[in-house]
């Protein structure tokens, strides 16, 4: 092992990946909750919540490692940043499944399906490239772009999800007034 004039603390790529995890997990239950019967879904969305906190405990030790660190293996901004987009990401899915147990949703709208897919899918590129961040040889700047892309689009395809089920809801609730 040569000399290095600079520590080398790994511990951020291990947070980072266990962060990720978490959305495979989510995206997951989420898939769960689409084919599960009513009844079923009180459960599930218990297990969504226990998942979101598991991902919130990831970010906090996230912060509080860029916290205590005088060296980071990349920009603290980046690092906040990174950390926060994995965050809101669970957030979201959390957010779409409350939506589905609050409004009691049977039939969900037409592509919601699809879009959840996409997610899962998203979810699971986002854990590969976080166990990848540690050696950035594996990484070109194409992956990087993809990476990129990838987590934007996740936090859209949650944005629309949400807002499918939000409108749904919405008609359903104005439906039963009447």
């Amino acid at each position: 092992m040569g000399f290095r004039l600079t520590p080398q603390d790994t511990g951020f790529y291990d947070l980072f990946a266990t962060s990720a995890s978490h959305l495979v997990v989510g995206s997951g239950i989420l898939t769960q909750v689409l084919g599960a019967e009513r009844g079923e879904r009180e459960a599930l969305a218990g297990k969504m919540r226990d998942a979101e906190h598991a991902a919130d405990e990831s970010t906090h030790a996230i912060f509080k490692k860029v916290n205590s660190s005088f060296i980071t293996p990349f920009d603290r901004e980046d690092i906040y940043a990174l950390a926060s987009a994995l965050d809101d990401c669970m957030d979201m899915m959390e957010a779409a499944v409350d939506l589905i147990f609050l409004y009691q949703i049977d039939e969900l709208p037409t592509g919601v399906a699809a879009q959840v897919e996409v997610l899962v899918r998203m979810s699971e590129l986002t854990a590969e490239a976080m166990t990848k961040l540690r050696s950035m040889r594996d990484l070109d700047t194409g992956r990087m772009f993809a990476f990129t892309a990838t987590l934007i689009v996740l936090a859209l395809v949650l944005v629309s999800a949400s807002r499918h089920v939000e409108n749904y809801a919405s008609r359903w609730r104005e439906e039963i007034v009447l």
